[in-house]
């Protein structure tokens, strides 16, 4: 990869800090195999879901894995059970393309 120096975008540290109140948390998925084609027809209510979620401030990012095995998902939340709230209502998970998920809280340390 290309160093870009001062080309990458500046970020307010305080935004990605984790505190008491607003927590990090991965959620990594397992995928049922063969997901490229049995997601077709639940993806656009994933991405819906995701898209409420980022407008809230819930859902910061997340994508697949390159062998589409699995994803990993980036949330912001003041508790854990927010975070498996969010897991627990994710339409691949509610369908069955989600053969398991975990949760790992994540302790975000800006580099200033």
């Amino acid at each position: 990869a290309e160093y870009m120096g001062d080309q990458l975008p500046m970020l307010s540290h305080a935004r990605f800090f984790s505190t008491a109140a607003n927590k990090h948390f991965l959620l990594f998925y397992t995928y049922v195999p063969n997901m490229l084609e049995r997601r077709t027809p639940i993806r656009p209510s994933h991405l819906s879901y995701a898209k409420q979620h980022k407008q809230n401030g819930l859902f910061l990012m997340g994508g697949a894995y390159d062998d589409v095995s699995g994803a990993t998902i980036v949330l912001k939340a003041n508790t854990r059970a927010e975070a498996e709230e969010f897991a627990k209502k994710d339409p691949y998970v509610v369908s069955g393309l989600v053969t398991k998920y975990e949760i790992r809280e994540w302790n975000v340390v800006p580099i200033e």
